[in-house]
């Protein structure tokens, strides 16, 4: 799902018209009869249902697949048999013509969008991926309505039965789109699409990026906002909340959260980080020259032996090439899984960065393809669940850090640190873009200016100055302009894929399981709902965040082992060796961030100005840093960590080895 550069997928989920996000969402498959199944999974004795596979490639998949015309004359005659006794069979027989043509036009459009992300100057994909998408909401909006006039008809019960309470309960009181709410889903892709286009563009600043992609940003705020006043909400952050992702908590539950990281987990963040920088966590990003399929062959045998079923479906996976993971300068630089309803599959596609980061991204996709290649749910029936998606993919990388020391042993201590690292991070990171948002969608005429003014400041609250969340850069955050209020899914998430690691360090088995079953959950349940079922913590109940901080120590002693080196703050690791950082207010720094100090100091001053200073730290100031330099010097840390922004010429740089750690 665009984590990191994406993500998403970082894993990106595609297409959620407005009025039509609580049916267009991740890990949607149907067993299409019109298509033989090469493989099968699930089954008797197995986490997942019993479902068909095509088991074939990407470029053996048929591009024009949906049928407009079958789709319209299914609607037109469920519209006249309705009123009609003894019709049910025939009833049934266009529902399910229904329930095909939906997952052929959502698999389309997911197909017509990879050919055009993989190769960004190919005018003929642009176009076909214009063509697909100018129909698509038209025709879920056709579809919806059909499934609103059987279950508002006398066969309505049965097809109640058949559909579930919650998908009966939302088509059953559908409305349609407006001439309006089309024009404005209509235009919220084309500007999603400028952004696309134009965040692959050189510009001769990062200020002048933050120009040109920010003045869309501000027409799409605009856009939503006539959404939700469409749709009768006062803004577009309540209607967000209330309706775009399956979310079984509040608003208030998420700014209760969010006070808790800023007071409790920013400090812990940072006495972590420390602990990472002394693992070595930066050579996470050294080059890493390794064929794709070399790199998912590393993979193959721990994944196996976490689980079986996970080690069948990675093998088909490899067997079936349903993967895009070459690295590319006409590629879109994300990374995202895609689900194929059409063919009971799912894909995934990455730009990767040439590092051995793109093992963790490989893994976080490899565990939403998972959940989606065994989730056997209808397109127009499956919930944007991003909070347990999320889980999926950042859960997994997490149960995988044993075997980090096992397929990279000069890595191993690096590659463990820095997944827990990440983790922290996203928390962070995702919290404070969720804040920021809630802000802008308050107050939509907010200009340019004053947007950088509150990234900055926000970015200060959480000790993150300077990066993604602050001026200029925040621009490169798919997320912000394809899936507004995505973000708070990544930090829900981890705070859940933690506790599982928490759980690891006691019970491997038992952790296993847990994953198991929420991965198997697909999208059916939201996310409170499912942490109860599977026993794990309320993360918005009081105190929830200092039991997963107070968890963390002992689990990562329990991964390490007992001959694992820890360093005290003194600089000085427990067995007596000197360490190698220098402090600065209490913050020790690496000593290529010593070396490079200088640069790094003038370019934060350049980019930062001297609003940072006049910043309000909020709970940030609990780590007691006395100068502002020493403030700068933490979020340096984080900013030469964390690297979650990826723009075009990382690639042309990567060799620039005293420059590429910091951008």
């Amino acid at each position: 799902m665009e984590k990191r550069k994406d993500r998403e997928d970082q894993s990106m989920y595609w297409k959620k018209a407005c009025k039509l996000t609580a049916v267009l969402g991740l890990a949607v498959m149907l067993q299409i009869q019109t298509v033989s199944a090469a493989a099968i999974s699930g089954g008797e004795g197995s986490y997942y249902p019993e479902k068909e596979h095509a088991g074939i490639s990407l470029a053996d998949m048929e591009r024009e697949l949906f049928d407009e015309e079958a789709l319209r004359e299914a609607a037109n005659e469920i519209d006249r048999l309705c009123s009609q006794e003894g019709q049910q069979d025939r009833l049934e027989e266009l529902y399910q013509t229904i329930l095909e043509q939906t997952n052929r036009l959502y698999t389309e459009s997911a197909l017509a969008s990879l050919d055009y992300y993989s190769n960004m100057e190919d005018e003929e994909a642009r176009a076909r991926m214009e063509e697909v998408d100018g129909s698509y909401a038209e025709m879920m909006d056709i579809a919806s309505g059909a499934l609103r006039t059987l279950l508002n008809s006398g066969y309505g019960s049965y097809f109640r039965e058949k559909m579930g309470d919650d998908s009966a309960d939302y088509y059953q009181s559908y409305e349609d789109l407006t001439e309006e709410e089309s024009a404005l889903l209509e235009r919220q892709q084309e500007l999603v699409q400028e952004y696309e286009e134009k965040s692959m563009e050189e510009y001769g600043s990062q200020e002048e990026r933050c120009s040109v992609l920010g003045e869309i940003y501000l027409e799409l705020v605009q856009v939503r906002t006539e959404m939700a006043e469409t749709a009768g909400y006062d803004n577009y952050a309540d209607y967000a909340y209330e309706n775009e992702y399956y979310r079984d908590y509040t608003i208030e539950d998420v700014e209760d959260l969010r006070e808790d990281v800023k007071n409790l987990l920013v400090p812990y963040f940072y006495e972590f980080t420390n602990e990472a920088v002394d693992a070595g966590v930066n050579d996470v990003f050294l080059e890493y020259d390794v064929s794709s399929e070399n790199l998912l062959a590393e993979l193959t045998a721990p994944l196996g032996q976490m689980n079986e079923e996970v080690g069948e479906t990675f093998q088909y996976f490899q067997d079936c090439r349903l993967y895009d993971l070459d690295q590319s300068d006409v590629k879109m630089d994300m990374a995202y899984t895609v689900e194929l309803p059409a063919y009971g599959d799912a894909y995934v596609y990455d730009n990767r960065y040439g590092t051995y980061y793109d093992v963790f991204t490989i893994i976080h996709e490899f565990g939403h393809f998972n959940s989606v290649y065994h989730d056997d749910t209808p397109a127009l029936f499956s919930m944007v669940n991003m909070d347990v998606s999320e889980i999926h993919s950042q859960g997994l990388e997490l149960l995988f850090y044993p075997y980090y020391g096992e397929v990279y042993q000069e890595l191993g201590t690096a590659m463990q640190h820095y997944v827990i690292y990440e983790m922290l991070y996203n928390i962070l990171l995702s919290c404070a873009f969720d804040e920021a948002e809630n802000v802008i969608y308050r107050n939509p005429d907010m200009t340019l200016d004053e947007i950088n003014s509150l990234m900055d400041e926000i970015s200060a609250e959480y000790g993150l100055m300077g990066q993604s969340v602050g001026s200029d850069v925040w621009v490169d955050v798919t997320h912000l302009f394809q899936q507004p209020f995505y973000m708070i899914s990544y930090a829900t998430s981890a705070f859940a894929s933690l506790e599982l690691f928490q759980i690891s360090a006691a019970d491997r088995e038992e952790a296993v399981d847990i994953y198991m079953q929420i991965s198997a959950s697909g999208t059916a349940e939201p996310f409170c709902a499912v942490l109860e079922q599977c026993g794990l913590t309320d993360i918005f109940q009081d105190g929830a965040t200092e039991q997963l901080i107070d968890g963390m120590d002992t689990a990562m002693t329990a991964e390490h082992g007992p001959d694992s080196q820890k360093t005290d703050s003194s600089g000085e690791d427990q067995n007596g060796g000197e360490g190698q950082q220098e402090e600065i207010s209490g913050i020790r720094l690496p000593d290529w961030l010593n070396e490079h100090s200088d640069g790094i100091w003038q370019e934060l001053q350049q980019g930062l100005g001297t609003g940072i200073r006049d910043t309000s730290f909020g709970g940030y100031r609990v780590l007691a840093l006395a100068v502002t330099v020493s403030i700068v010097a933490a979020a340096v840390i984080s900013i030469l960590l964390a690297r979650h922004i990826r723009k075009k010429n990382d690639r042309d740089k990567k060799d620039e080895k005293d420059n590429w750690l910091y951008r």
